[in-house]
């Protein structure tokens, strides 16, 4: 029989998951999508017992659970009841510990959920129950030491459900302008809440009722990000950056939420990754009718907590527009429209460089100058590239150094997904509004075989199997246009 260590010697996470698994017992950041498991987790958040629309007398109540291997991420895993209303646990207390042996798994929303089995036991610790005697088992008093003061014990009455004090559940940061959960979405995963500034880049029409009230709106956003292991398509998305859904779930509900346009820059406090079936991944924003103060969308400030890094990594981002010295690339940056290769170099365009250096070298995040000869298209005709406001095509480039250098080909992604991008890669006035000279200008930037001289931007996207790949992505146009 396995006698347990003593209290002693659970002095960090790392003894204490070791424990977990000498009792067969799994951390709650381990827990599968399926299956049968055993687990120990300190009660964040409860519900009252509802009673089911169902034949039978039972009751449903739901249990959110942390422990030390997700309490730093912000993270909780569920626990689902459907039972007799006798039977369900009796739980009055945030901060309660619970063992349950024999729980069943199943993914919600992409993370993992568990729910009551046929065989489930559960043993209760109260929250104000002394640890003292020997008796306690020493992963008890840790848990409940790892989580004091972030869980703390609060009873189960209407008001506390209706107004619930901060120590009832994870703290949450203020509405300030720093943030203790502040997070990339590259370095988010489904199930954790975070507060992220991002930029939105496209709106969706929203869903609505019959009586016409929005029920929720897509936005796709990003916070210029890297993150090579969600999915992106390259010609729905700012290139080596993350782009990502972000729903907003009955918006006129959400506290502080600010009319929503393309471009503009919010910060999402308390929003949650989820997965999804076509993205991998999604934010999703949606005030908790028990916690409503924890959730605030509000337009992104210069005092924001994170805003200088959002903007630099913008500034840094290949086609972004946060530069702040574009005005004086484009003032600096004007070329004969005469079709030829010229050699007008603007003060601050990179010096020329070899194709097959550019393919040999592995950086991200930097611009080349390239000469090379476009051999292929796709499409090949402008009108096929250019679809509404946006133009969408890839060039393939081709060298071969007059000093007897290795010869390279490459792909160049041709990608503008707002008319101001478009215009300004086709050095024509922002404000313009004359897609036929769009077109024609497109038309001859896909004529095959021709010189070109360009500059492009190596970054990362993913590729197959979601495997880095670095490609280039056309940031200016010199000669033709």
């Amino acid at each position: 029989m396995h006698h347990p260590p003593s209290a002693d010697q659970l002095l960090d996470n790392a003894a204490y998951v070791a424990c977990l698994a000498q009792n067969s017992l799994t951390p709650l950041n381990a827990v599968p999508t399926s299956g049968i498991v055993s687990v120990l987790g300190c009660v964040l958040s409860f519900s009252e017992p509802r009673r089911t629309s169902g034949r039978q007398q039972h009751y449903c109540m739901r249990i959110r659970l942390v422990d030390p291997t997700i309490l730093a991420d912000n993270r909780s895993i569920t626990y689902m009841v459907f039972d007799a209303l006798d039977a369900l646990p009796q739980i009055t207390h945030t901060g309660d510990v619970i063992w349950l042996t024999n729980v069943k798994c199943q993914p919600y929303n992409g993370y993992p959920q568990l729910l009551k089995n046929h065989s489930t036991a559960y043993r209760i610790t109260r929250h104000d129950e002394s640890l003292d005697d020997d008796g306690c088992h020493p992963l008890i008093r840790y848990l409940r030491a790892a989580c004091s003061g972030r869980v703390g014990g609060q009873p189960m009455t209407p008001s506390a459900i209706a107004s619930p004090p901060a120590s009832s559940t994870i703290a949450l940061p203020p509405v300030s302008s720093s943030s203790a959960y502040y997070r990339l979405v590259a370095d988010m995963h489904p199930g954790q809440y975070a507060d992220v500034s991002v930029e939105v880049l496209a709106i969706q029409p929203p869903r609505t009722d019959a009586l016409n009230n929005t029920l929720s709106l897509r936005c796709l956003v990003t916070d210029y990000s890297e993150n090579p292991n969600l999915p992106c398509d390259l010609f729905a998305s700012v290139p080596g950056h993350r782009v990502i859904p972000c729903d907003f779930s009955y918006p006129d509900d959400i506290p502080k939420m600010p009319e929503l346009s393309v471009g503009c820059a919010l910060w999402l406090r308390n929003c949650q990754m989820l997965a999804d079936p076509e993205w991998g991944v999604r934010l999703s924003v949606t005030k908790d009718a028990k916690y409503p103060r924890t959730l605030v969308v509000k337009p992104l400030t210069p005092d924001m907590h994170g805003v200088g890094e959002f903007i630099a990594r913008k500034r840094d981002c290949p086609g972004g527009e946060a530069d702040a010295s574009d005005a004086a690339i484009d003032a600096a940056d004007v070329v004969a429209d005469n079709g030829d290769d010229n050699d007008a170099v603007a003060e601050d365009l990179p010096a020329v460089t070899r194709l097959s250096d550019v393919c040999a070298s592995s950086k991200v995040n930097v611009r080349y100058r390239v000469r090379a000869t476009v051999t292929r298209t796709y499409p090949s005709a402008a009108n096929d590239a250019l679809i509404g406001d946006e133009c969408r095509a890839i060039l393939e480039l081709s060298d071969t150094p007059s000093d007897g250098g290795d010869s390279a080909k490459c792909l160049a992604f041709f990608l503008a997904t707002k008319p101001q991008s478009l215009f300004k890669l086709l050095h024509m006035p922002a404000d313009s509004v004359d897609m036929d000279e769009a077109r024609r200008r497109i038309g001859r930037i896909l004529a095959t075989p021709q010189k070109v001289d360009l500059v492009v931007g190596a970054c990362l996207v993913p590729g197959p199997q979601d495997i880095p790949t670095r490609c280039l992505l056309i940031e200016k146009f010199i000669s033709p246009i």
